[in-house]
């Protein structure tokens, strides 16, 4: 009943209180956390489907280094007794909390909405949708392209016959989710940049003005959170640069788009009708645009006259009373 309660007054546009607000996210997280703790313990069942996923890009350098008749590196392995045991746990926490983000955005956006105004609320609609495909579109990339090749060229990069690799599982899932969440995270470059221009904080020009600036800072960032070599920042980079560009493109169409809207508005907006002024309400006004044209207005004699005329008649009865008054004064006399 209390939800219900909640919901209403939401939906009736009143105020809640601070302690309304607070309540509202207590049950908001506690929706969230009951949903990643149950996909947490599903995920865990089906840990070995997952790890199998996680330790793809590893499993196939290895096969392809036997393939070409190099020294296999071995299996991943583990040195405390509890590291496997923890990494299976963070397999699991991942794909729970991968598989429970429908139920954490809805429960995010049911508690931000009864803070916007309807514009707001569609603007949000429109743009969440391209910002959760665009977040598993970096997921794929750094799956599929980066974490594979920047793994492969860490491994062979040492000289083979002074230096041998030897994994860990914790070492190896750290650097996994790391390039994975940040290339998530990264393509989202585009829509902040489109975002930003609608809103008016930023243009297309000044993005172009800037471009040596992020350039650099792309390979800044890349450098931070991907291992010391080129190939991966660049592959970090490299995507970012790309992003950048596309945004640049899409803020000057969203710049042309609102300023066609404007030109349009501007076109169907209503001229002041003209009001029409009647002779003789220019008359009456003394002021008025005829009797600047040299027409005189009408002399105070006349509207005395007009005014006498318009006076009623006196009534018989004052004259009766005129007569009376003057017997009155005439009865001493006599």
């Amino acid at each position: 009943m209390k939800r219900k309660k909640r919901a209403q007054k939401k939906s009736d546009g009143s105020k809640m209180t601070f302690s309304e607000h607070f309540e509202e996210l207590r049950t908001r997280l506690v929706v969230c956390v009951v949903s990643v703790l149950v996909l947490f313990i599903l995920c865990y069942i089906f840990s070995d489907t997952l790890v199998r996923y996680i330790l793809r890009p590893y499993l196939e350098y290895r096969e392809k280094m036997v393939a070409d008749g190099r020294e296999d590196p071995g299996e991943l392995g583990f040195i405390g007794p509890t590291e496997g045991f923890v990494f299976y746990l963070k397999t699991a926490f991942l794909g729970a909390i991968f598989l429970s983000c429908p139920v954490i955005l809805h429960q995010m956006w049911m508690f931000i909405s009864a803070g916007l105004y309807k514009l707001e609320q569609k603007a949000v609609m429109r743009v969440l949708p391209f910002s959760i495909l665009l977040f598993l579109a970096g997921i794929l990339f750094g799956y599929l392209v980066l974490f594979p090749v920047g793994l492969q060229f860490l491994l062979n990069f040492p000289d083979p016959d002074l230096l041998g690799p030897s994994l860990t599982v914790s070492k190896y899932f750290d650097l996994f989710f790391i390039l994975i969440l940040v290339m998530g995270f990264m393509f989202q470059t585009p829509l902040v940049m489109v975002v930003t221009t609608h809103v008016g904080l930023t243009n297309a020009k000044l993005f172009s003005s800037k471009r040596r600036y992020f350039l650099l800072g792309a390979f800044i960032v890349a450098a931070m959170f991907t291992p010391p070599d080129a190939i991966t920042q660049c592959l970090l980079a490299g995507p970012l640069v790309c992003l950048f560009e596309v945004g640049i493109l899409l803020s000057k169409r969203v710049e042309r788009k609102e300023e066609s809207e404007e030109e349009s508005e501007e076109e169907e907006e209503p001229k002041p009708a003209k009001v029409k002024v009647s002779p003789a309400d220019s008359g009456r006004s003394g002021g008025g645009k005829e009797a600047g044209k040299g027409k005189p207005a009408a002399p105070e004699g006349e509207i005395e006259a007009a005014d006498s005329k318009a006076k009623p008649p006196a009534s018989s009865d004052a004259g009766s009373g005129g007569d009376d008054e003057g017997e009155s004064e005439e009865e001493p006399e006599a």
